[in-house]
């Protein structure tokens, strides 16, 4: 059959379950394809998908073979992804380590040794650091992460994190928006907190924008933010 992974669901899967997973993949894609460049959709084309319903991608062009797809609930068939060894092999082992992790697949396996997944498995740990350090972050521990004097690492691994768990659409709320917009820009004395006028001067570089949605307000990078972080190795 070839280089193939096989994977069994758990019989009960939780939206819990399912949602940390997502968020975790995001994670995951924002470490492995920061520049999109590795992953695409189930037919090689466009981007992985990551959403409610269905995880699917594969790899991009002629490095795809076959497209790894799981779902928040086991379909009751054979499930299995032959991969050619090509590189999003790396990106299917470790979401497989995630899906058994969340508790969305009972058990998988792999025709291959343990030295086909070992960058699998660099992948999947390096996953759990990043998730580690965003709860840092969502704990109160974001300025000390963000302070670009006391690591060249930790300011480009921590806005990543924050970039990959924000939702599906790139809108995040005050908190995470500041401890982002104060690693992109590179700035951490542009005010304190998250007052209008921090605020103001990190929308006011043109890298950001905002709306107001049922009574909140909500913060994103514009494609010039974007750009901007990726050129500086940021994002």
């Amino acid at each position: 059959m070839g280089y193939t992974h096989y994977w069994k669901y758990e019989n009960n899967i939780s939206a819990t379950s399912w949602n940390t997973f997502l968020r975790e993949m995001r994670v995951a894609l924002g470490i492995f394809d920061p520049h999109g460049t590795l992953l695409a959709g189930g037919d090689g084309k466009g981007h992985a998908v990551l959403d409610l319903d269905i995880v699917m991608f594969n790899g991009k062009g002629e490095d795809r073979f076959e497209s790894m797809v799981l779902y928040p609930e086991d379909p009751n068939t054979f499930e299995f992804c032959k991969t050619g060894r090509r590189p999003y092999d790396t990106f299917v082992v470790a979401t497989l380590m995630l899906a058994k992790k969340n508790g969305i697949l009972k058990s998988w396996s792999s025709d291959g040794e343990d030295e086909d997944m070992v960058e699998g498995k660099k992948l999947f740990n390096e996953i759990l650091r990043a998730m580690r350090n965003a709860v840092n972050f969502t704990s109160g521990g974001y300025h000390k992460l963000i302070d670009v004097k006391t690591s060249k690492n930790k300011p480009k691994m921590v806005a990543k994190v924050l970039y990959n768990c924000l939702n599906e659409n790139g809108w995040t709320r005050k908190k995470t928006f500041v401890a982002l917009a104060k690693t992109v820009n590179n700035r951490n004395d542009a005010g304190h907190g998250y007052c209008a006028s921090t605020i103001a001067w990190h929308t006011g570089t043109g890298r950001f924008e905002r709306r107001y949605t049922n009574g909140k307000t909500w913060f994103r990078l514009t494609d010039e933010g974007r750009k901007y972080a990726t050129e500086r190795g940021i994002l």
